[in-house]
């Protein structure tokens, strides 16, 4: 038995007919691949299932969608009344869930199975296993532990191990990991995945990275690499929400004479701020002196705009306490 939740999960599963399973705000690889793997379980168990999700999903990813649908909702005014069940992938909080903090938790069943360190355990039952490089890592052990056939999931499932290990480059990805990977790609194209994960951006996407990369700029005292992007930008090209995170993994942990990066789009009343890690130094502490979280070499955070180069100001005045004096290596 990989993990000692398996069994009570599995049961409130059993006792369950209509469930709820998300993708979370503005998802990457990880959350649509736990999603469509989980969903796929959960109808080999003949449950009633539905994907729900904040926002829309990227286009890349659409190829995992062959036969499963996506219900963009608005979590404010969803009926989570006639279900029976919500199962939380790769989420670290309910407004992650949800795409905003303003929005309750429903009054439902909820388990909550992650990878985050700074995951709120805000399930009725909480499988969090921050050694785990991806949720769909831990996806895979726990459909072990039920001893279930993953026929459909393979491919789902390497899709959110490439995406959120960067096709295996960051650290970690480790002995589990590998074997993972390892026995998915006996039935999942890994070509496939890498080709639409990293050879498929659109236009707007690359036009979206110039502007970022136009207002580069490096820190060389306190060795860190930014942008902030303003949203009139974004929305010139129709605001690939997703386009920010693809160049941060590119060059803003890539930089020599860095230690880290950071790269911030503004949209309606706040600054959307991606971190990458270049040397070891634990970006998840930096996202959380903003109210973010994540992983020690990738992390988020959301701050709140009242005046746009306040705002920016507050980040980098962060950014480089952190640097001072948080920039030690875990």
């Amino acid at each position: 038995m990989n993990y000692p939740e398996s069994q009570a999960i599995k049961q409130k599963i059993d006792s369950s007919q209509k469930i709820l399973v998300n993708m979370h705000h503005n998802s990457d690889a990880d959350s649509v691949g736990s999603a469509v793997a989980m969903a796929r379980v959960l109808k080999y168990f003949k449950k009633d299932v539905k994907i729900i999700a904040p926002t829309e999903i990227p286009k890349n990813l659409e190829f995992l969608l062959t036969e499963q649908a996506v219900n963009v909702v608005n979590f404010s005014e969803f009926d989570f009344s006639i279900y029976d069940l919500f199962i939380t992938l790769d989420s670290s909080s309910f407004s992650r869930v949800a795409g905003s903090h303003s929005v309750k938790q429903p009054e439902l069943s909820l388990i909550n199975i992650d990878h985050h360190v700074s995951n709120q355990k805000f399930g009725e039952i909480n499988l969090v296993v921050p050694d785990a490089a991806a949720n769909c890592e831990v996806l895979f052990y726990l459909f072990k532990d039920w001893g279930v056939e993953i026929k459909d999931a393979e491919e789902a499932l390497l899709t959110g191990i490439i995406g959120d290990t960067g096709a295996f480059r960051f650290p970690e990805a480790g002995g589990s990991t590998f074997e993972a990977a390892s026995q998915l790609m006996k039935f999942a194209d890994k070509n496939k995945i890498i080709f639409n994960l990293y050879q498929s951006f659109e236009e707007n996407h690359v036009m979206v990275w110039k502007g970022i990369l136009d207002n580069l700029k490096i820190d060389h005292e306190h060795r860190f690499v930014y942008s902030f992007v303003r949203k009139e930008v974004l929305e010139k090209y129709g605001k690939p929400f997703n386009a920010k995170s693809e160049l941060a993994d590119m060059i803003f942990q890539s930089i020599e004479g860095t230690d880290f990066g950071l790269v911030g789009a503004e949209d309606e009343g706040y600054i959307s701020v991606s971190f990458r890690s270049r040397t070891g130094v634990d970006v998840s502490r930096l996202a959380g002196m903003l109210g973010g979280g994540g992983h020690a070499w990738a992390a988020a955070a959301r701050v709140d705009v009242v005046n746009y180069d306040n705002a920016v100001e507050q980040i980098l005045g962060e950014a480089r306490e952190f640097a001072k004096g948080g920039s030690t290596k875990p």
